[in-house]
């Protein structure tokens, strides 16, 4: 009787001890894919500002960026002068943009003090979060 449940003791630890291992292999290969390079498709900050499988993430200051045709937009970087095509939602989170779109359907605000001027369509839905922002037709610059 004893021997049965020294085996069965036995037994039961090593099953733990194989399906904890199992777990510590999955959390290692879950933390690897965390820490590896963001890159603009999962929607992080892209010093270039390209658009990447439709977004745009432009975090740069003080410079001249151009982007074309882009389902999101989201601005982070201060003093720019964006040019883009044809936006759905531009979202600004930095400060005293100018930014100039063919079009856009929403454009919200994060940031303090940044311009938007669109080239045509009807005037995009605003959200102003934050203040000092605009957004006006291009004809009105």
């Amino acid at each position: 009787m004893r021997s049965t449940i020294l085996t069965a003791t036995i037994t039961t630890g090593l099953l733990a001890a194989l399906a904890l291992t199992g777990c510590t292999a999955e959390q290692t290969d879950t933390m690897a894919s965390a820490t590896s390079t963001p890159t603009a498709t999962a929607g992080v900050a892209d010093v270039t500002g390209k658009c990447v499988d439709g977004e745009a993430t432009p975090v740069q200051n003080g410079k001249k960026i151009d982007i074309g045709d882009c389902k999101l937009v989201d601005v982070m970087g201060k003093g720019n002068r964006i040019t883009a095509g044809a936006v759905d939602h531009l979202v600004i989170e930095g400060n005293g943009n100018i930014v100039t779109v063919a079009s856009a359907t929403e454009v919200t605000t994060i940031g303090n003090g940044n311009k938007v001027f669109y080239k045509s369509g009807d005037e995009p839905k605003f959200n102003e979060r934050a203040s000092g922002n605009t957004v006006r037709p291009a004809n009105s610059k």
